[in-house]
């Protein structure tokens, strides 16, 4: 029953089960399993290799789908990858890519993301533009350019970078080509939560419980040697001014 409604399609391989069915005028498609790519008729250059991959792939193409249901419900989308079980089996959409089983699984409309790893980015719907590594990675993701390495992200995250998970890496952060470099720029500071980020503005409108200091503070302050400098132009060509205590 493979390729058994073709008319003009050429240049097609089906190997199994109703594998390319309804395929009518499409060519350089390949079809390996039982009802791979089994409502294709037009769609051009897909490759679909495993039991119900691809099926109901209309008019979508230069699709890769590897693995049992992998792309399964695409019809008329183009350019996505999916190996492994499950993987993109809901999307309807363009140019994703999934790696690991059930990786975008539930995913729709949401275009260009990128899962690597099982369950990655799997409850994302619509979202785009998202990149997940790692088990389970942005798997709590709903909406868009999210990056999740090690972390199931959160359903409200729009644009935010997670790398890591508090429950299981909780012990220090090396990060090679950082120490002996210095730079110039503004300072990073940390939260509770873990979030970077640099510190609010010195101004009153972000203050509250403002005191004057006595008078003996002023003079206490000065035993610091404050400074003000400039670094040589090889570090700093903006030559800017810059205040600290003296080093």
């Amino acid at each position: 029953y493979s390729l058994y409604a073709n008319t003009e399609g050429w240049a097609n391989t089906a190997q199994g089960v109703a594998s390319l069915g309804c395929n009518d005028v499409g060519y350089f498609n390949t079809a390996i399993g039982a009802g791979s790519l089994f409502f294709n008729t037009n769609g051009v250059g897909n490759t679909a290799s495993g039991f119900l991959s691809a099926t109901c792939n209309t008019g979508g193409n230069l699709n890769t789908a590897i693995g049992f249901y992998a792309l399964y419900a695409n019809e008329s989308g183009s350019l996505n990858t999916a190996i492994g079980f499950g993987s993109l089996a809901s999307t309807s959409s363009d140019e994703s890519t999934a790696v690991g089983g059930m990786a975008l699984a539930q995913n729709t409309t949401g275009t260009y993301n990128t899962a690597l790893g099982s369950y990655a980015l799997y409850s994302n719907y619509n979202g785009s533009n998202n990149i997940a590594i790692g088990y389970a990675a942005g798997a709590d993701l709903q909406y868009d350019y999210n990056i999740c390495i090690g972390n199931p992200g959160d359903i409200d995250d729009v644009g935010i970078i997670r790398i890591g998970d508090a429950d299981h890496q909780s012990y220090g952060t090396y990060i090679s080509g950082i120490a002996n470099h210095s730079i110039i720029g503004q300072d990073v500071v940390i939260d509770e939560d873990g979030r970077l980020g640099i510190p609010a503005p010195s101004s009153r409108r972000y203050k509250h419980n403002i005191v004057e200091l006595s008078d003996d503070v002023p003079a206490k302050l000065h035993e610091l040697k404050p400074v003000s400098f400039k670094y040589y132009a090889t570090r700093d060509p903006k030559q800017a001014t810059y205040y600290r205590d003296w080093e």
